[in-house]
């Protein structure tokens, strides 16, 4: 069985996007929430400390989301690409 590289690519990175929105709200909503959980999952590292106390940019939000898409979908079609090559 192969992995259609496009399809998983493009299915990821549109799965990742969404996941980064969510991150987007929560952080709009309740920044200190948001920083609180994310330091847990940066094994307490304080995050508090690197966040900007601007709030949201708009203009860093889409590079972020442009960022990710792009990322998961190279991340995920070479991924498609070596399996496919190992299974030949």
């Amino acid at each position: 069985m192969q992995f259609p590289q496009n399809k998983l690519a493009l299915a990821g990175a549109e799965a990742v996007s969404v996941l980064y929105l969510a991150c987007v709200i929560l952080v709009w909503i309740a920044p200190t929430l948001a920083v609180k959980f994310f330091s847990y999952l940066f094994h307490g590292i304080n995050l508090a400390a690197i966040t900007s106390a601007g709030g949201l940019n708009l203009g860093a939000v889409v590079i972020g989301l442009v960022e990710a898409f792009a990322y998961t979908y190279a991340g995920l079609y070479l991924f498609a690409w070596f399996y496919n090559r190992s299974v030949k």
